[in-house]
């Protein structure tokens, strides 16, 4: 015991040396009996970590047990607060895809069309679309272009600009690919 608190003077001392020496004002030096033993600090250390660790695995269970009643059996429904007269539900989408496309200056699509609908949209830059037998249609961000089941079309970039396109395609059936588009058509001539 005695050896313990000779070792907290010389902490305490040690101290005072680090911190320009002496108590100023408004400061003290508390130095406990546990700093001056090795064992004492070591078992306080592994008593946090302990606790730290504790902490973290009650997190991750909480956690875990949080996702788990998220995915539970039925339909997904949305949070009613953010929905007027009831409670959206969400169907079967597996028979959706969506993907991005990126279209550089002059390139297009060979006339097609497919088994279920298709929704295309320029995400950046500017495009062209058109059905068959209609006029050509200019693609622009953020203007959606809807083609329904077997309509024949096709879709590209625009001749002098890059497009990146954003096209949803829903329902079962193939795409059936057809011709390439001429440049008549391509340049709407």
């Amino acid at each position: 015991m005695a050896a313990g608190i000779a070792e907290a003077a010389d902490l305490a001392a040690d101290q005072r040396r680090r911190t320009g020496g002496g108590r100023g004002p408004g400061t003290r030096t508390v130095i406990r009996l546990r700093d001056a033993d090795p064992t004492a600090r070591r078992n306080d250390m592994t008593e946090r970590k302990g606790t730290r660790f504790g902490l973290m695995l009650a997190l991750v269970l909480a956690a875990l047990g949080a996702w788990m009643v998220g995915q539970g059996p039925g339909a997904v429904t949305a949070a009613q607060s953010n929905f007027v007269g009831g409670t959206p539900s969400r169907p079967d989408a597996s028979d959706i895809r969506a993907l991005r496309l990126r279209f550089e200056p002059g390139v297009r699509s060979n006339w097609h069309s497919h088994g279920g609908f298709q929704v295309i949209m320029a995400e950046e830059g500017r495009g062209r679309t058109q059905v068959r037998g209609e006029p050509l249609q200019e693609m622009l961000p953020g203007v959606p272009h809807y083609a329904g089941p077997g309509v024949v079309h096709w879709h590209g970039a625009a001749p002098d600009e890059h497009m990146v396109q954003l096209t949803v395609v829903g329902g079962e059936g193939p795409t059936d690919w057809l011709d390439p588009v001429s440049d008549e058509d391509y340049l709407g001539q």
